[in-house]
């Protein structure tokens, strides 16, 4: 978050499980800060822990592949030029 604060992003990619805070909440929190931010999720866990959330995102299933990452790279860009 630290950094969140220092720059401007578009993207916010993370894992759901981060030691000390989860990825869903370390979102809920960033885009507080930038609502404007596109964000995906990785996880070995699938939607599960995704279901309820109420801000859109992306999520990968890990193991991922490159193809797979660029692809939602793409899908974000492509919002970001839209402005959805």
């Amino acid at each position: 978050m630290q950094r969140m604060g220092a720059r401007r992003y578009h993207v916010l990619f993370t894992d759901v499980s981060l030691p000390g805070m989860s990825g869903v909440d370390l979102a809920r929190e960033a885009l507080v800060r930038h609502p404007h931010l596109k964000v995906i999720f990785a996880s070995g866990y699938g939607d599960m822990l995704l279901r309820h959330l109420d801000f859109p995102y992306q999520s990968l299933q890990k193991p991922y592949e490159l193809d797979q990452l660029q692809d939602a790279l793409h899908k974000v860009a492509d919002q970001l030029r839209t402005g959805a």
